[in-house]
């Protein structure tokens, strides 16, 4: 029912989506604030994970504080995995500082997540110090993050760190 409610209000603005998928589609400012009105109505998480990939665009940034407490407030893992996409994909460097909180907090970093890509691509020395430590303490966690994104800071100091991935087989 909460599908055919969402649905019947996006419709209303000229679309004709028979199902939520759709709205990964179009890029239309108007479903914002619908989507963000049901995103914590949905129990199933399918239905959560669809609708928020209505936010998967660049041009939303300006919606950054909003999906950063969607991030905050979320329990699941994959959901936060899922939410840290969007953020990947509306990134911009206005939010460094909300970025950097998040992956300051102790609950960060048990698991991956595209917040720290999006501070590493923005080449943030304060997140590769975070990176360091969250790879020291979570090695197969983050050691693919670390090794992608390393070489971006063309930072001598960060050889040592690199050198033990050169000889490992893996």
């Amino acid at each position: 029912q909460l599908v055919t409610e969402v649905l019947n209000r996006i419709n209303t603005l000229g679309y004709n989506f028979s199902n939520l998928g759709r709205l990964s589609y179009v890029m239309d400012i108007r479903f914002i604030p619908i989507v963000l009105e049901y995103w914590n109505k949905f129990q199933s998480e399918n239905f959560r994970m669809s609708i928020l990939f209505a936010l998967h665009f660049k041009e939303y940034h300006f919606y950054t504080p909003t999906v950063l407490e969607l991030y905050r407030n979320e329990q699941d893992e994959e959901m936060l995995f899922r939410i840290s996409d969007v953020l990947y994909a509306m990134r911009n460097r206005k939010y460094i500082p909300q970025y950097l909180e998040i992956v300051h907090q102790a609950s960060y970093g048990h698991a991956p997540d595209m917040i720290m890509s999006i501070l590493c691509q923005f080449h943030v020395r304060e997140a590769m110090t975070r990176l360091l430590e969250l790879l020291a303490l979570y090695p197969s966690v983050w050691s693919y993050t670390f090794l992608k994104y390393v070489y971006q800071f063309k930072d001598p100091s960060l050889l040592p760190y690199v050198l033990p991935y050169l000889e490992c087989d893996d």
